[in-house]
């Protein structure tokens, strides 16, 4: 499976979405977000598109199956550097999330 996610923001209003795919390129999910001034960053953003596509993932794991494996793509290095706790954010607003 692959799944790619992305998050944006433009003056003050963020957004993103998720869309997942099975091996043979059918789209099983994905979801449109709109985040509105609760995500006033473009990394806080990213980081919501995440989550939302985690929740995704874990809410529809029953029919997914037990052992799937899931190739994630994104374009923001400094959410997967949180995720994988590479690194720590160092503002106050993406604590809260991390």
């Amino acid at each position: 499976m692959k799944a790619f996610f992305d998050g944006g923001c433009q003056q003050g209003v963020g957004s993103g979405g998720f869309v997942i795919y099975d091996e043979q390129g059918k789209q099983l999910g994905g979801k449109a977000l709109y985040f509105g001034p609760e995500a006033s960053t473009n990394n806080l953003a990213e980081i919501k598109a995440l989550k939302s596509l985690v929740s995704w993932l874990a809410e529809y794991s029953a029919e997914l199956g037990p052992c799937v494996n899931i190739e994630v793509f994104r374009d923001s290095e400094l959410v997967i550097n949180f995720l994988l706790r590479f690194a720590k954010p160092n503002k106050p607003h993406l604590r809260e999330v991390y």
